[in-house]
């Protein structure tokens, strides 16, 4: 609050500074909605279930049975989104910036999932 008072007083004074003010505003919302997104982190794979941790203001961390996944999407060839889609049709996202690249969340879901169909671009994953 104070530092765009500051502005605004600069602004009265000098034009330019209207310029810097709103170049910090559109910057500060940028950055401010960039922490807000947030991203994966710590994602964990055991015998029964993918845990992981959603970074950003509003963090959380949500878990899924490996039972109620029936199948595993990734769509670009080098991206590190991963969908996993549920039995009841649900979708969930997963940005894999933790590992990566996504592949070691396949090799651990395939390892540890039984019947669930893994695809990589449309196409079955060659893994």
């Amino acid at each position: 609050m104070s530092i765009a008072v500051v502005f605004a007083f600069a602004a009265m004074h000098r034009p330019v500074a209207l310029v810097f003010c709103l170049l910090f505003s559109f910057g500060s919302w940028i950055l401010y909605t960039g922490i807000a997104r947030g991203c994966t982190s710590g994602i964990t794979v055991d015998a029964f279930s993918i845990r992981w941790h959603q970074t950003g203001l509003q963090a959380h961390s949500q878990s899924v049975d490996l039972s109620s996944i029936s199948k595993v999407e990734r769509l670009h060839l080098d991206g590190d989104c991963v969908t996993l889609i549920l039995k009841d049709q649900n979708k969930i996202h997963i940005e894999d910036r933790f590992f990566g690249d996504g592949d070691a969340l396949l090799h651990a879901i395939a390892a540890r999932a039984d019947g669930v169909t893994i695809l990589e671009n449309g196409q079955p994953w060659s893994g």
